[in-house]
């Protein structure tokens, strides 16, 4: 990723595969666009041959029609299912910077990406009241996606305060100063959680803790705790997707620190007992 980003750069970040790989907008028509190392290089000359280009051209058209239809059958299901958070909710700008993964509902072309995190959105608002939120504390947010929409729709949130790993922290600054919020919003690494003092109203987490391991997850909850979390906005699957731990209960750990109640399916609503 962070060659990359120095050979490309990241105005079209969200097209490019190399950089947005794993952080939820990968559209992937040729596969041979993920060979990049030098180890991969025999199969670069190999399917740029004459004769192999031709045949790998039929593929990718044969890829590129089921593809398109899939993207038609989505716009269909997004349509139905998340229509009506159109009619609830102002969407600010959310294709910027080649965004390719859309959904078209209502005749509206959206990213995808923003449709998912504003459904997490209206399922925590109705437990939470985010028009007198004040602070909000994310870990893991990707590219900024649920900072852009929880301080467009909630002009009351005076502080976000955004905290990920090198380089995707990078790409987040990138993208949502683009949209003016740098008076609402700070970046942070993980290492720098000390130097925050703010207390904070909401600690939103969406399908990140279950990327992690358990002594970091356990390092965060600790450090979320000595700021004053009232709420927390937890969702994604209860067990670790990888390593040796991956029969680990995060939300069991959370619960050590937490009140915690599930509000649905991957949805996890905390609170702060001792406030």
């Amino acid at each position: 990723m962070e060659k990359a980003i120095k050979r490309d750069g990241l105005d079209n970040f969200r097209s490019n595969t190399a950089i947005c790989w794993g952080l939820g907008e990968q559209v992937l028509i040729d596969p041979s666009a993920r060979w990049r190392s030098w180890k991969a290089m025999p199969l670069r000359i190999l399917v740029n041959l004459p004769i192999i280009r031709k045949l790998t051209n039929v593929y990718l058209q044969w890829i590129r029609y089921h593809y398109d239809n899939c993207k038609h059958f989505q716009s269909y299901y997004y349509e139905k299912e998340f229509g009506y958070l159109l009619e609830k909710y102002d969407l600010p700008e959310t294709t910027r910077n080649g965004c390719l993964d859309i959904t078209t509902i209502n005749g509206q072309k959206i990213a995808r990406i923003y449709i998912d995190n504003l459904g997490r959105i209206d399922k925590f608002s109705q437990h939470i009241d985010f028009s007198s939120v004040e602070t909000v504390m994310e870990i893991g947010g990707g590219i900024g996606v649920n900072a852009h929409l929880l301080l467009h729709l909630f002009p009351n949130i005076r502080e976000y305060i955004y905290i990920d790993i090198p380089p995707v922290l990078s790409i987040a600054e990138f993208y949502l100063r683009q949209f003016e919020l740098e008076d609402r919003i700070s970046f942070y690494h993980p290492d720098q959680i000390q130097s925050i003092s703010a207390d904070v109203d909401v600690f939103w987490n969406a399908i990140s803790f279950q990327e992690m391991t358990p002594d970091i997850i356990v390092g965060y909850l600790k450090k979320i705790k000595r700021l004053n979390s009232k709420h927390l906005c937890l969702s994604g699957q209860r067990t670790l997707r990888y390593g040796p731990d991956r029969n680990y209960d995060w939300v069991k750990q959370v619960e050590e620190h937490f009140s915690v109640r599930s509000i649905g399916p991957g949805y996890y609503l905390g609170s702060n007992v001792n406030l």
